[in-house]
């Protein structure tokens, strides 16, 4: 930052990391209607799932994000309805002013939030994407069901003027895909804790030692 004006920009914006979280969908093309007509927007929709995983230990933390949403949700819903007069104009009488909630209830799935992906050349999306392992990636590695972590913008309150209807814009700037299973049940998994301690043969314990040396030191 090395202006006023750069400083006033930053303030300006929100970020947020998200904890671990369940794609209960494949990333998806948006589409929409205008005027009879069906396009296809130039970003791809990602669904976060609220629902607990149990394994990962972190429903506390995924609450959390979904309190967070509904607030930012609530205080935008009265920015707009407040200043509707001045930010739709050209409304016409029979219309009416909504906002749609960022959070999607359905009674197949769980609650979850829809983000954007941004795209870059030939629909490439121009954000960092990381594997398992930490490592640079692809978006393709991105799937229904994968376990995945997001750095998200609250980028702007994006208006549908053919629903006359506002909503809340996230934008991904980075996410991780994590393995299935948490570091607990990857532990339990690779580490044999249960040791005989009444059987002197039993090298169970010296295995564990090598490994932990192994994997530590």
């Amino acid at each position: 930052i090395k202006k006023k004006e750069d400083l006033e920009d930053a303030c300006n914006k929100l970020f947020l990391k998200t904890p671990k979280m369940y794609c209960p969908f494949d990333p998806s093309e948006s589409k929409y209607t205008y005027e009879g007509n069906t396009y296809t927007a130039p970003y791809r929709n990602l669904a976060l799932s609220f629902r607990h995983i149990g394994h990962l230990y972190n429903e506390d933390k995924v609450d959390k994000l979904k309190k967070f949403v509904a607030m930012v949700d609530d205080v935008n819903r009265e920015i707009i309805i407040t200043n509707s007069s001045i930010l739709v104009k050209k409304k016409k009488k029979s219309e009416t002013i909504s906002f749609k909630n960022c959070i999607v209830k359905s009674d197949n799935y769980p609650d979850h939030c829809i983000v954007n992906v941004l795209p870059g050349r030939n629909d490439t999306p121009i954000i960092g994407v990381f594997d398992e392992n930490g490592k640079p990636s692809d978006f393709s590695i991105i799937k229904k069901n994968s376990i995945v972590s997001c750095i998200l913008e609250i980028r702007s309150i994006k208006l549908n003027t053919k629903k006359c209807e506002f909503r809340t814009v996230y934008v991904v700037h980075q996410i991780r895909k994590w393995k299935e299973l948490s570091s607990v049940q990857l532990m339990y998994k690779e580490l044999c804790l249960l040791i005989d301690d009444e059987d002197p043969d039993d090298n169970a314990f010296e295995d564990l030692k090598k490994k932990l040396d192994q994997k530590y030191n």
